[in-house]
């Protein structure tokens, strides 16, 4: 489960083909679900309503393992899980690409040292006001998002 922008990435396709899997992989676009992470809306009906648009064709085609191929869908992951159903493994890819990150860092000598004091700043495009509201309920804590 992906965006459509991430399905027809050259990467993704590279990806995919260097590493079949056994039964094949169905790549299955997500028009809307991003948008309803953005609105803060993660368990409305409309929301269920695509998340079972998605998956429900994926497990009638005998899916066993779906990825969340998009960053915003870690937040639907209880409704993904629930529509697609107990027989069906969820992966977010999140912990690997963190993992992943911190080796770059390290290898290129630019991972802060463990001592460092963390600092966060969140930034938009879009309305700032509706940006803390939505990733604040997100992140389930207070915080502010700024104007770029």
């Amino acid at each position: 489960m992906a965006t459509s922008v991430t399905l027809s990435s050259s990467k993704l396709l590279r990806l995919v083909g260097q590493y079949p899997a056994p039964g094949g992989t169905e790549m299955q676009a997500c028009p809307g679900l991003a948008e309803q992470v953005e609105r803060g809306d993660l368990d409305s009906s409309a929301t269920r309503a695509l998340v079972e648009q998605y998956v429900r064709p994926l497990v009638a085609k005998g899916a066993d393992t779906i990825v969340l191929g998009c960053t915003h869908y870690a937040f639907l992951e209880p409704v993904i899980r629930a529509v697609a159903g107990p027989g069906v493994v969820v992966i977010d890819p999140a912990a690997a690409v963190a993992r992943e990150l911190r080796r770059r860092l390290t290898a290129t000598s630019l991972l802060a040292p463990d001592d460092a004091e963390a600092t966060e700043r969140y930034f938009t495009t879009g309305d700032p006001e509706q940006g803390t509201r939505v990733m604040s309920q997100l992140l389930g804590r207070p915080i502010e998002v700024r104007p770029v």
